[in-house]
Order: C-alpha cells, then structure tokens, then sequence
C-alpha cells in the first residue's frame, strides 16, 4: 500500500468540505442582499388621501385613529362609526374608507 494516498485523500476531502462551506456561506450572503434589496425603505412622511385632498401628517406618533378625528373636523362624514382607516406601509399613504351605513332599525 502506497503510504501517500492516504493523506491526499483527507486532504481533498477536507478541501471538499471547505469549498462547500465556502458556497454555503457565499449564498447566504447573496440571499441576505437580495431579501435587503427587496425590502422597501419606510416613507418619510406619511400623506392622507382623501377624495381630491391630500394632507400630509407630519407627526409620526400619530395613530390612524388620530389622524381620523383630526381630518374629521375637516369632513364630518368621516365618523368613527363609519370610518376605516387603511394604511400602506410601503407608500406611506392612509386612505379613510367611509362605509355604508345600516338602513332601518336593528332586529
């Protein structure tokens, strides 16, 4: 038996093992670029749309249910009752969605 097989054998296996560490960790990294790249930034401001109107709300503590009674002053059709706030994230946009409201007594 050739004493020097031995050790090349475990040598390229233990190359082997390393390359494929290495691959693993280069596609990691490449996952983890293309998952940031995806991710939106968050917006700067966030902006009311309403019919024609935008207002910008400046305040980034404000929750949507503040944004509805202050905007609420402004159009009084947009009651609690009747009123739901939506909110993209990705734009910044809040929409209220005034809904239709029950006709005739409740049975």
């Amino acid at each position: 038996m050739d004493n020097d097989l031995f050790p090349d054998t475990l040598e390229e296996a233990e190359a082997a093992k390393k390359a494929q560490a290495e691959a693993e960790a280069a596609k990691k990294d490449a996952e983890k670029k293309s998952a940031a790249a995806k991710t939106p930034a968050t917006p700067k401001q966030r902006i009311v749309k309403y019919g024609s109107v935008e207002i910008p709300i400046d305040d980034p503590k404000l929750s949507t249910e503040d944004i509805r009674e202050r905007i609420a002053q402004i159009f009084p059709e947009l009651t609690k009752s009747r009123t739901e706030m939506t909110y993209d994230p990705q734009t910044g946009i809040i929409v209220p969605v005034v809904t239709a409201a029950k006709k005739g007594a409740g049975r």
